[in-house]
């Protein structure tokens, strides 16, 4: 549909929405027209596009054996139990402010009940713990309080430490000197890959993140059907993109030809932002990373270059233990299989029971991107809501 360029906005907002619902309609027509043989699974990485196939209660008017799988899309999901005990530890120093991104200060450490479990409690017990939704609030936080040293804990994917490197950048050409970075940055194709690498994974299909795809390019996710043979898509945040994505990794599969096609070409192209990825490098290393109930992956893991350790909060750290492989998430949780496609929400036996976003047991209940607090929060819907239109 063509829009005339002298309409009025109003106007081709109702075209474009318009042609947006006839897409969808069409799209989800042809996956419902489909027929299979056993179950197809695909796994969609990022959490924002889980909260898009919930909301809209996608599944349910997909065909049965259709599986869409969450993944390990939720940063402060895969962040070490043992980080957070850093933080804690650093916000016991009165002269320090630690500061987090908001869901991050409830994710639990799993410690003993005597123990200190959240940077929540850590608050609640007096001390300086700031939420936090922006590096610019940070840099307010450390204007305003000249007398602190800040910490920020920041737990992120591409997406996060893109602008974590241009505050790195900003602070480098200022006169502020009272900010240190305590950093769990973690790199999302490492864990698809080792996810892959399983060869008892059952997946057909895998909806690759957008927004890192924004960031890092549609070139980097090319592995996914060049090494591994398995049909992919790059998808945006609507229902419109995403049943294009499934659409088309469905005939990807029903024609044994996997490729990657890129559904979200407003923002994504083939080689990402290169003056974010020139941050990246500038100010970050990358190495090996303990994903939090996961274990060690190569190469997933950001870490401030040399040259920047003298803002690395670890380093204030007394007795500073490095990252072990305790466990991160107490008996009957399931969060790590749930994080590598392999068990939904659902089949934990702790979901919607001992465990519930008012009282988390593990990380996937805290943030509004971790797939059991997405399906907690949809379940009266999962099987029952249709996309509005």
């Amino acid at each position: 549909m063509s829009i005339n360029s002298h309409q009025p906005d109003s106007l081709k907002e109702k075209l474009i929405a318009k042609d947006t619902i006839t897409r969808a309609a069409s799209n989800l027509k042809k996956i419902q027209s489909q027929t299979f043989d056993r179950d197809i699974r695909i796994l969609n990485v990022c959490g924002g596009h889980e909260r898009t196939i919930s909301d809209a209660g996608l599944r349910s008017l997909l065909p049965e054996q259709l599986k869409l799988i969450p993944g390990p899309g939720c940063p402060i999901c895969v962040c070490p139990a043992e980080t957070i005990n850093h933080a804690i530890s650093l916000s016991n120093n009165k002269h320090n402010i630690v500061a987090c991104f908001g869901d991050m200060i409830n994710v639990p450490a799993n410690n003993k009940k005597s123990e200190v479990q959240s940077l929540k409690e850590a608050k609640a017990s007096g001390n300086n713990i700031a939420a936090v939704s922006s590096p610019a609030e940070v840099i307010k936080l450390a204007l305003a309080n000249s007398d602190k040293t800040i910490i920020f804990f920041v737990a992120g994917f591409e997406t996060t430490m893109a602008p974590i490197a241009a505050m790195l950048d900003q602070i480098n050409h200022s006169s502020i000197n009272n900010v240190k970075f305590l950093i769990s940055g973690k790199k999302t194709w490492p864990i698809v890959s080792s996810l892959l690498n399983n060869n008892d994974h059952n997946l057909d299909g895998i909806i690759a993140p957008g927004h890192v795809a924004t960031i890092m390019g549609e070139d980097e996710w090319k592995f996914i059907p060049a090494e591994f043979k398995v049909a992919s898509a790059i998808s945006g945040f609507t229902i419109d993109s995403m049943l294009s994505s499934i659409h088309a990794i469905l005939s990807q599969i029903k024609n044994k030809s996997p490729s990657l096609e890129n559904h979200y070409q407003e923002t994504v192209t083939h080689q990402g932002n290169p003056t974010a990825q020139k941050l990246i490098k500038k100010y970050f290393n990358t190495g090996d990373s303990m994903w939090r109930g996961i274990g060690n992956i190569k190469n997933s893991g950001f870490t401030l270059k040399s040259e920047y350790q003298h803002i690395n909060a670890e380093l204030l750290i007394e007795n500073l233990t490095q990252k072990t492989h305790k466990s991160d998430t107490p008996s009957g949780c399931d969060c790590p299989k749930v994080t590598m496609g392999q068990l939904t929400p659902t089949d934990c036996i702790l979901f919607n029971k001992a465990c519930t976003p008012s009282n988390p047991i593990g990380a996937c209940m805290v943030s509004d991107e971790g797939a059991c607090q997405i399906w907690w929060h949809t379940l009266p819907m999962q099987n029952n809501q249709c996309i509005s239109t």
